[in-house]
């Protein structure tokens, strides 16, 4: 089971939803610029880039070898990876969308019924 944040826009009728998983995020930590340009972060794409390029670049002219700068680029992936969640989240926060619940579930269909359960039964129990 995992933790969910349930955001949300819309009317009362028929809200659009955007379930999105709490932790480290692995597709974000493999396609990292790849990831952010799905998911419509240009800027963070682009700074993604530059600075991979820029240590690259970097990491070159100090003589680093190989093995050295596969290890930098696969910190910057990690990194990436538990912070990129959290970027969706202030996205869909600039964009006037709510956080309107915590909810446990064991994927992202799961967290929307249990949302949904939740607004129309109360508090579900564990």
């Amino acid at each position: 089971m995992r933790i969910y944040t349930i955001h949300r826009r819309g009317g009362e009728v028929e809200p659009e939803l955007c379930p999105i998983k709490e932790g480290f995020c692995w597709p974000a930590a493999l396609f990292t610029a790849a990831w952010a340009l799905w998911h419509g972060h240009w800027v963070t794409a682009a700074a993604l880039v530059a600075v991979q390029v820029l240590i690259g670049i970097a990491l070159g002219l100090l003589g680093t070898d190989e093995t050295t700068q596969g290890l930098v680029g696969l910190a910057i992936s990690v990194i990436f990876g538990f912070i990129a969640n959290d970027l969706r989240r202030r996205k869909l926060e600039r964009s006037y969308w709510r956080l309107e619940d915590v909810v446990i579930a064991g994927g992202a269909e799961d967290a929307e019924w249990r949302y949904f359960a939740k607004q129309n039964l109360g508090e579900l129990p564990a």
